[in-house]
């Protein structure tokens, strides 16, 4: 049987080490090279992998018992209690552009649910820390969500839908962008999905959607022990509630003041 993990403990070495990737992959980003494409415009780079080797190093260090998923190489098949989620780079194409649009992040799962996440943006030196122990962090200082309560008050993030990330005919979920941004103060476009939810987690804006193919669990999990510790509502397009792996589509997350709003704005 796995031993009870000290989540505080677990936290501070997550903090860590995500910073100590992430500080890497800047001190490298002048130096990198394709290695691979998972398609057209999906590649992956030696910073990947480079990132990957210090969490997978790290881990199997301090959690020799724990089990590991990682982007690139996929799960170890360790069975444990414990899973550790990592996005070694999240953002690969703005990274390898120089745009500062990405980010590092893992999570930590018990029995297949997020119970705590790191997420690192190095370019701005800001680093998101969540577990129920200790609210969500913003670079160590306590956090809230925001009160606003109208969609005519709310800035509102949303993942731009694409012909490779969408369910349905193309033109659907740009209608429900167009239905959304007519009652939204602004309705902004944001690549890094993560980092959004982030955003709505610490207050800094009123929601984060996605209305295309709900993202890999490795692009959302860690935005989603944010949003759940913060007591955001997060739930798919079709009102269900999302806290762990499945099937759903797409995504809202919101400060649960306009939820209601941003689902009849889109299924009016």
């Amino acid at each position: 049987m796995t031993s009870v993990l000290d989540l505080k403990s677990a936290l501070n070495f997550a903090q860590n080490l995500a910073q100590s990737v992430g500080e890497k992959l800047l001190a490298m980003q002048n130096n990198v090279s394709v290695v691979a494409f998972k398609e057209r415009q999906d590649m992956v780079t030696t910073a990947d992998y480079a990132a990957e080797k210090l969490y997978l190093k790290a881990i199997h260090h301090q959690y020799p018992d724990h089990s590991i998923h990682s982007e690139e190489q996929g799960s170890d098949q360790k069975k444990s209690d414990y899973q550790w989620i990592i996005d070694p780079l999240d953002g690969t194409k703005e990274y390898l552009r120089g745009i500062p649009l990405w980010n590092t992040n893992l999570t930590l799962e018990l029995h297949r649910r997020p119970i705590l996440s790191v997420i690192y943006k190095p370019d701005l030196k800001v680093l998101f820390a969540a577990t129920k122990v200790v609210g969500v962090l913003e670079n160590g200082r306590q956090t809230k969500l925001s009160t606003i309560k109208s969609l005519s008050q709310s800035h509102i993030y949303a993942y731009l839908p694409s012909q490779a990330s969408v369910f349905q005919p193309l033109a659907k979920p740009w209608q429900k962008m167009a239905q959304l941004s007519q009652q939204t103060y602004r309705l902004r476009g944001s690549s890094e999905e993560v980092v959004s939810i982030a955003w709505v987690a610490i207050g800094k804006i009123e929601a984060a959607v996605n209305f295309c193919r709900f993202p890999q669990w490795y692009d959302f999990a860690s935005g989603l022990v944010c949003a759940q510790t913060a007591g955001c509502r997060v739930t798919d397009l079709n009102n269900q509630p999302i806290d762990s792996r499945g099937q759903y589509q797409g995504y809202i997350i919101s400060n649960g003041l306009i939820h209601q709003a941003i689902i009849d704005s889109i299924t009016a």
